[in-house]
């Protein structure tokens, strides 16, 4: 039977959740052999590649598993997963995290349904304890097709982030992301940051579904979460890259404000909250080179227009540091006045 949706799974270390992962795949209600699951095991130095083995020999028809050569991070197993798929659909699922059985066949007739590029379902953050208590299912929205089909619609749609920047909730075609080029940088974090912004740009009808089916869990160990981790300081280096290449496309021409908007939020605002909920000491030289780096393409970015609708009082007292002279004192009573916020 021909594959409908190929649903690339990095794995890295996750012997412990791997089989959860799996179970909630092989019980899709859309028909798991019409599912391609690609497992990219990154160098995993745990069992990840022992169960990935016996799963794949258990369901050969299904199940393909790619082992890397070296460490790249889960933008390198996605782009290496985008490279053996052969369904016309596409799907991520990150090796921790799990979704209800119906969640690929609700995605699936919508997407046909409407003819889109992306259609994306809600998520929950789950902590997999069983004293949690989880949102309802439906958020109380209504469900809702989005025609991106002028510039002042994409410019709207960019500046609102209208369907996040996760890629693991959403089912993409494939012929989207390969036409525009579309993919993930490698060997960093902060790599959905990169891929989601592209799809901003090119993305011309989105379903989305006001129904939480992907369930994210909170993994104290994971690469957003880990405390004191270099790789923390990767934000900035992706949004680097993500400027130039917006460039490259073209795009600062007309949504220039946007992507500038993009980088004030994304960038430098993110990495104040990161730099001050992730690591113990506040990174002086690297707040002075996030500082210079952000005035450098936004000089004037008090003129940008989104700030005023868009940005809380708070992040809006965090852009105002752009413009004082911050000593390492100041920037640790900054960070611990997030802290305890």
């Amino acid at each position: 039977m021909d594959k409908l949706i190929s649903i690339i799974i990095p794995c890295y270390n996750v012997e412990k959740y791997i089989d959860r992962c799996f179970d909630s795949l092989l019980n899709q209600t859309i028909g798991f052999d019409k599912l391609e699951i690609l497992f990219v095991d990154d160098c995993s130095i745990d069992g990840t590649w022992d169960k990935l083995t016996a799963i794949e020999a258990a369901y050969p028809e299904s199940v393909m598993i790619i082992h890397c050569d070296e460490n790249g991070r889960q933008g390198s197993a996605r782009n290496i997963g985008l490279q053996y798929a052969s369904a016309p659909y596409i799907g991520f699922v990150d090796s921790d995290d799990w979704i209800e059985s119906d969640m690929y066949e609700k995605l699936y007739a919508k997407m046909t349904a409407y003819q889109c590029d992306i259609v994306m379902c809600q998520n929950w953050r789950d902590t997999a304890k069983p004293d949690q208590t989880l949102a309802p299912k439906l958020t109380g929205d209504p469900d809702r097709l989005l025609k991106i089909d002028t510039v002042e619609k994409r410019k709207i749609f960019i500046a609102c982030g209208s369907i996040d920047y996760g890629p693991c909730n959403k089912l993409f075609s494939k012929d989207f992301l390969m036409q525009n080029d579309i993919f993930f940088p490698e060997k960093l974090a902060y790599e959905d940051h990169f891929f989601a912004t592209l799809f901003y740009f090119y993305a011309t009808r989105v379903y989305i579904l006001e129904e939480r089916l992907y369930h994210y869990y909170v993994n104290p160990a994971s690469t957003v979460l880990s405390p004191n981790a270099t790789h923390h300081f990767d934000i900035l280096t992706v949004h680097k890259m993500l400027w130039a290449e917006c460039e490259n496309r073209g795009f600062l021409t007309e949504y220039r404000k946007e992507v500038e908007y993009q980088f004030l939020t994304l960038c430098y605002l993110t990495a104040m909250k990161m730099i001050s909920l992730r690591l113990q000491k506040a990174p002086y030289n690297f707040f002075l080179e996030l500082k210079e780096e952000t005035l450098k393409r936004i000089p004037d970015y008090h003129a940008n227009p989104y700030i005023k609708d868009y940005v809380t009082e708070m992040n809006q007292i965090l852009l105002q540091l752009l413009d004082l002279p911050i000593s390492e004192q100041d920037l640790n009573a900054v960070c611990d006045t997030i802290r305890s916020m």
